[in-house]
């Protein structure tokens, strides 16, 4: 069992170690090789699916926010692909080997997909759990009271990046934080946009509610600047919790590896249309 800390420490490693693996591969396969003399011959299609397994697992560690979908699809593509270049770099294609290649990659990235679906424990015991508050913020100029339609490709939300000493350091999230006794969700949102970025907001409401990765509720809201401007606000960061920030899109952060996996979740519904942003729906 691993926790989401402990994960995330190893996400970066891996994704070096990931494509140093597949350079490794790459030469391997599309090289001709001398004969083996010590390792016999009905063992290598086992090689073609242990060493694909390998990279399977690489993948799943590394690209902690992509598609499984996407991932597979991948994973497939070179499994093949692969096979299919050898009669061209002085090896011969065997079916096989294409065959052991998409069982390995495949077996691969299920072991990861089983550990992270049930293998994470939670970080935090069950009675210090608390209910967390987000607000998105969008790039000024943005009103809640606008009633006109968001270009979701073109309008930039502020995001934040959380320092070293927090869980998940480096990793990018929309401001928030756990409510405390005797708040709403909406004051804790409020209250958190002061503490970490030194900005006033009001917030609508309630557009969406999901989970912490220790299984706390976490309530979801659209905001504006209290005094509303023009310009970028002037950020104050809570040096302690909050390393940088940046304004992105939503298609950004959907490709962004260091976006937070229950961040992720939103932005993915919010895209889709599962998610009003009005809080009217």
């Amino acid at each position: 069992m691993i926790t989401d800390r402990q994960y995330e420490s190893v996400r970066k490693p891996a994704n070096v170690v990931a494509w140093l693996y597949f350079i490794f591969m790459a030469y391997m396969l599309l090289n001709p090789q001398p004969p083996i003399e010590f390792i016999p011959e009905y063992t290598f299609s086992w090689l073609h699916f242990l060493a694909f397994s390998a990279l399977g697992v690489l993948v799943g560690l590394a690209r902690r926010n992509a598609s499984w979908l996407y991932l597979l699809a991948l994973l497939w593509g070179w499994s093949v692909g692969s096979e299919c270049l050898q009669p061209y770099t002085g090896r011969y294609f065997e079916f096989q080997d294409i065959v052991q290649n998409v069982v390995g990659s495949t077996s691969g990235l299920f072991v990861v997909w089983l550990v992270r679906r049930l293998g994470i424990e939670r970080s935090v015991p069950e009675h210090k759990v608390r209910s967390g508050a987000v607000a998105i913020l969008f790039r000024p100029p943005f009103s809640l009271s606008d009633d006109e339609p968001i270009d979701f490709a073109k309008r930039q939300v502020l995001v934040v990046r959380r320092s070293a000493t927090v869980v998940a350091p480096g990793a990018l999230c929309f401001p928030g934080g756990g409510l405390e006794k005797g708040e709403s969700p909406a004051e804790a949102a409020t209250r958190e946009f002061r503490e970490e970025v030194g900005v006033e907001i009001r917030v609508g409401a309630t557009i969406a509610e999901n989970t912490t990765p220790s299984g706390a509720p976490l309530y979801w809201f659209v905001a504006e600047l209290a005094a509303p401007e023009n310009g970028d606000p002037k950020l104050t960061l809570q040096r302690s919790e909050i390393a940088g920030y940046e304004w992105k899109t939503f298609p950004e952060l959907l490709d962004d590896p260091d976006f937070l996996p229950n961040n992720l979740e939103i932005v993915r519904n919010i895209v889709e249309g599962k998610i009003d942003l009005r809080g009217k729906g």
